[in-house]
């Protein structure tokens, strides 16, 4: 569970463990609550918590996390953290990044875990949640979904407040959260009628063709970029704007991306893998490469802390 450094004169304590890592499975019916966790992430020398099938329900009393040791605080010395196949809700990853103040990147796979609290989940929540507690100093972000039983609850969610990320991984659903949360308030102070894009043809979110939409949801920080997605037609809609006159705007939007991760599974619908294909063409005029892949994956990227 939890992995040693020390010279050989020395005599093995938990004080010089650097890495945890619980020995759970990842299929649904399992878990671990990360409140069981808590003691060791207070150890001093921590730097690595790798946690497969974590529970952290806000709202549920047996997953809340909190602080009672006397140092004020657990999880002060860690660096990397990889959640893989867990059940966590906005509440429980702020409670268990608030003392976090030196991490630097952070893994997390989605599952809907049997019998832990409700099937919808909200991402946008859930990342502005993380943006709140280590938004001024992580460096690699990745919020993926590995399997979802239920539905994603709508929201929208910004990535402003990410100063410093370099990396950052996430599924398309959360850029559908904010393109439906934009046509409801174009919606709400219009008219019926349907919204013209600069070119005259009407866009499917009702967005004006000016509006540098990537700059919510990618900090301009950010070098490398994968975007996860099954190819469906509304993860097309979903690209065209997020992309739209990319080459003219990647100066002013991502000033400092070069390498574009993009799902491009065979299954993908037409329309999927026409805006695949007029990304290609794109980033092709301003240098940064494009990577399409056909299986939705994070192996294509490294990150730190992994072993």
């Amino acid at each position: 569970m939890a992995n040693q450094s020390h010279r050989h004169d020395d005599r093995p304590s938990l004080a010089q463990v650097t890495r945890v890592e619980p020995s759970v499975s990842l299929v649904p019916q399992d878990r671990f609550d990360l409140n069981w966790v808590k003691p060791l992430l207070a150890l001093p020398h921590i730097r690595t918590f790798r946690g497969p099938s974590c529970v952290a329900i806000g709202d549920g009393g047996h997953a809340k996390i909190a602080s009672n040791s006397p140092e004020g605080g657990f999880g002060k010395s860690l660096i990397a953290v990889d959640l893989v196949a867990c059940c966590i809700d906005e509440v429980g990853i702020a409670e268990f990044l608030q003392y976090a103040t030196q991490l630097r990147t952070l893994r997390y796979s989605h599952v809907t875990k049997l019998h832990s609290g409700p099937r919808e989940w909200n991402i946008c929540k859930f990342i502005m949640a993380i943006e709140r507690e280590v938004g001024s100093h992580i460096e690699e972000l990745s919020v993926t979904i590995r399997e979802l039983r239920g539905s994603i609850a709508p929201g929208t969610a910004s990535m402003r407040g990410f100063q410093r990320l370099r990396k950052l991984e996430l599924p398309l659903e959360i850029v559908i959260c904010n393109l439906t949360a934009a046509a409801a308030c174009r919606a709400s102070t219009t008219s019926n009628e349907p919204l013209l894009v600069g070119n005259g043809s009407k866009d499917h979110y009702g967005l004006d063709d000016e509006e540098p939409f990537i700059g919510d949801l990618v900090p301009a920080s950010v070098s490398q970029l994968s975007l996860l997605s099954s190819g469906t037609d509304d993860h097309a809609k979903a690209l065209d704007v997020m992309f739209r006159h990319f080459a003219a705007r990647r100066e002013s939007t991502l000033p400092a991306l070069k390498d574009l991760h993009l799902s491009c599974p065979v299954s993908a619908d037409d329309a999927y893998k026409k805006q695949c294909s007029r990304l290609l063409v794109e980033t092709r005029k301003v240098g940064v490469v494009l990577h399409l892949e056909q299986w939705p994956s994070s192996a294509t990227m490294t990150w730190d802390g992994e072993q």
